[in-house]
This record gives structure tokens, C-alpha cells and sequence, in this order.
């Protein structure tokens, strides 16, 4: 099995041509993991009521901010935020200027501890976001998904919004059935070690992307067609295909019949049949349960 096919296999479970992509591995989420590792509280409150400096050092709100931003899940934080918010019941109302422009008025009122030996303590606003290094967007999320059992049931909406030139699902079930129509033939020797399966020689990706053209122009009305580059990337990215038959497929058999002429190819025809019902049969007893 070569390196390419084996690390498919690793990666995805499934065998393709290509190697799948590793979003772990990208330098943009790395520098984000790094970014976050680094991230550090922000100035603490001064004079506040519930003296939230005296009861947490540096070393706890670094500790308490390096927990928060570890958890890579979009939920967990959520949890994390509403199991040291509490809702209360909002019990008065100031009238401010600009008050009467609010888009929505506030049904409760949300109350903000941390854990430290095993006792909750309460502090505020400032500490809470400061010492987690968040704004106050997150805490509204979180809330905003709470669920009757107090966990976070909403999901994260960020990046969910279709590419506006995105490939239909029935525009590639259509590349899928034409690459699907091309006759297959598995490796004859290395088939033990490899799972790949060889079209023509004589196809490359351009010249079925051609094809597909004209398959697609043909019918009426005409499909809609898909970029040589989706084409390509759908072909090497979901199939195990190449197309060229590996050397150590050339048996003397083999490149004997692949020479001759139509008279020998019909007197030794008779060989290829039975070595393929053979193949069959190896097949379907491998595949019956022991």
C-alpha cells in the first residue's frame, strides 16, 4: 500500500486518491490555540462592594481564565458560564435617560460567582468578564440557549450561512453517477495490499470532465454543470481510482493476450473467464461468516 492510500485510510477510515484535509493541523486554528493559551485577565475591579480582589489572587483568576478558554467545545463554555451565573427575578427597576429606547427590557437579573475552596463567592460584573477575558456577548448566548435543566441547548450559528456559490447536492450526485459509470478493474497482484481500482489508461481527469460535459449538454433540458475544478476535487477527494495499471500487474499471461490477435484471444478466452469466476467465488467465501 502506498503512503498516499495508507494515510487516507488513517485519516478518514475511507480510501480516497487524495489526502484529506487536517483542520487541526492548519496554521490559522494553530495560531487560534496558541492565541487562546495566551490569553491572560484583564484589569480586576477596584472598590467594589463584594471585594472580588480580596477573595481571588492573580493566580486564581489566571488559573479560573486559562480553565475557561481550554475548552475548545462552543457548548462547554456556554456550561461553564451558566454554572456560575444564577437568573434571579429582577426585584427593581431604575428609569435612566435613554431608557425608553431600549429594544427590550430586562426580565431578570443575572447574579455572578466563582468557585474557590468549594464555596461559591459572589463578584461582579467587571471581574467575571475580566478574569474570563470575554465581553459580555458570550454571557448573553449562554443565557439565551439555557435550557428548564439550566444547560446550554442552543448551538453556535457563527459560520453557518451557505457560500452563496456553493455546489448543489444534486449537481455532485450527478459528477458522482458519471466518474461511477467509467468500468472499474481492481489490482490483479497487489489487490492484498491495496484497494485501489484502475480506469482506462487511456482517461485522464480532463478528458472525463469532457465527457461529462457532453453527457450534461446531451440531455434534455441540459444539466446544470460544475466547474472542472469540483470535478476534479470530488474525483480525488472521494474515490480510489488511477489510471494506469501498477507494474507488477504485468503477468506473462496477461501481456500475451493483450497482444494477440482476435483468433488467440477467442482460443484462450476460456482462461481469463474461469480465473475470474475464481476471483468470485474467493470473494463471496471470504465475505460468508465463519
Amino acid at each position: 500500500m502506498d503512503v498516499r492510500t495508507s494515510d487516507c485510510k488513517m485519516l478518514t477510515g475511507a480510501l480516497t486518491r487524495w489526502r484529506r484535509a487536517q483542520p487541526h493541523n492548519w496554521k490559522r486554528n494553530v495560531a487560534k490555540r496558541i492565541k487562546l493559551e495566551a490569553k491572560r485577565p484583564k484589569m480586576a475591579c477596584t472598590n467594589c462592594r463584594w471585594n472580588c480582589v480580596e477573595r481571588f489572587s492573580e493566580e486564581d483568576r489566571t488559573e479560573l481564565c486559562a480553565t475557561y478558554n481550554g475548552l475548545e467545545s462552543y457548548a462547554r463554555k456556554k456550561d461553564f458560564l451558566l454554572c456560575n451565573i444564577t437568573m434571579e427575578k429582577k426585584e427593581r427597576e431604575r428609569i435612566r435617560a435613554g431608557s425608553h429606547n431600549r429594544k427590550k427590557d430586562r426580565s431578570v437579573s443575572l447574579v455572578y460567582h466563582f468557585m474557590k475552596d468549594g464555596t461559591r463567592h459572589r463578584v461582579c460584573t467587571k471581574f467575571f468578564t475580566g478574569t474570563l477575558a470575554i465581553g459580555h456577548s458570550p454571557i448573553t448566548e449562554a443565557v439565551r440557549g439555557c435550557g428548564e435543566a439550566g444547560q446550554f441547548e442552543g448551538e453556535d450559528k457563527r459560520g453557518k450561512q451557505r457560500a452563496s456559490n456553493k455546489t448543489s447536492e444534486s449537481d455532485l450526485a450527478d459528477v458522482r453517477r458519471h466518474i461511477e459509470s467509467f468500468p472499474k478493474t481492481p489490482s490483479h497482484y497487489t489487490r492484498k495490499d491495496s484497494k485501489r481500482e484502475y480506469l482506462e489508461p487511456t482517461l485522464t481527469i480532463q478528458k472525463m470532465y469532457h465527457l461529462y460535459q457532453e453527457d450534461c449538454k446531451s440531455k434534455d433540458p441540459p444539466e446544470r454543470l460544475v466547474s472542472s475544478a469540483v470535478y476534479r476535487k470530488t474525483f480525488g477527494a472521494e474515490y480510489n481510482l488511477s489510471f494506469f495499471s501498477p507494474k507488477k500487474d504485468q503477468c506473462d499471461t496477461c501481456v500475451k493476450f493483450n497482444h494477440a490477435d482476435a483468433t488467440v484471444r477467442t482460443l484462450t478466452m476460456s482462461i481469463f473467464t474461469r480465473k475470474t469466476n475464481v476471483r468470485l467465488l474467493k470473494q463471496q467465501t471470504k465475505m460468508k461468516p465463519v
